[in-house]
């Protein structure tokens, strides 16, 4: 994927549209580089960098799909998710519009328990009737959980004759207790009706 457009237009922090292209080329029999298509990516919507599984190419499970999802978790209007799709010569594959809503619909449901973390990949799996979205789910640590860390703090500082301003002593304990629990969460949504169906 490129991009066109000025290069002091392209900034990580920049709300102007960019023009995005995807080209599909072929090696040729002396070992050289064919273009033999080209499309245009009209997101319609903010740039943002390839980062975080935001804004990048991903082939599906059976490699006849590419797919590019833009993610704009601060979408004041609840659009939060924008996927596009091709065929692996770049044919447009056509998606429903129910797609987008269903999974705009799920991130304001996980958007009220503030559990979100970052997005991972969002890619097109079961020959391609569904889609994946993986994003990193995080959740506070209980109480007893932090009680468990705080007894662990306590007995290395005690195999380290009860000096706790010792450099390093406890700290990797520390931070875990002051840290929320991270884990990958797994959403698959159907591309037809976009409803979650695992």
């Amino acid at each position: 994927m490129a991009l066109r457009g000025k290069k002091d237009s392209i900034k990580k922090d920049d709300s102007k549209m960019v023009e995005a292209i995807i080209a599909f080329y072929k090696v040729t029999a002396i070992g050289g580089m064919q273009r033999i298509n080209e499309v245009e990516v009209k997101m319609g919507r903010k740039f943002f960098p390839s980062q975080d599984g935001n804004m990048t190419l991903t082939r599906s499970k059976d490699k006849k799909i590419i797919s590019l999802v833009n993610f704009n978790e601060k979408d004041k209007l609840g659009n939060f998710f924008k996927v596009l799709a091709w065929t692996c010569k770049l044919k447009a594959f056509n998606i429903s519009e129910k797609l987008n809503e269903g999974m705009n619909q799920y991130f304001r449901y996980i958007q009220k328990d503030n559990t979100f973390d970052k997005l991972v990949e969002v890619s097109f799996v079961g020959n391609s009737k569904y889609v994946q979205l993986i994003y990193i789910e995080k959740q506070e640590r209980s109480m007893e959980e932090k009680q468990a860390y705080e007894k662990e703090i306590d007995e290395i500082k005690a195999r380290n004759g009860g000096d706790k301003n010792k450099p390093g002593v406890g700290q990797e304990s520390f931070q875990k207790r002051s840290t929320p629990r991270k884990a990958r969460k797994y959403v698959f949504f159907e591309i037809a009706t976009g409803l979650v169906v695992f």
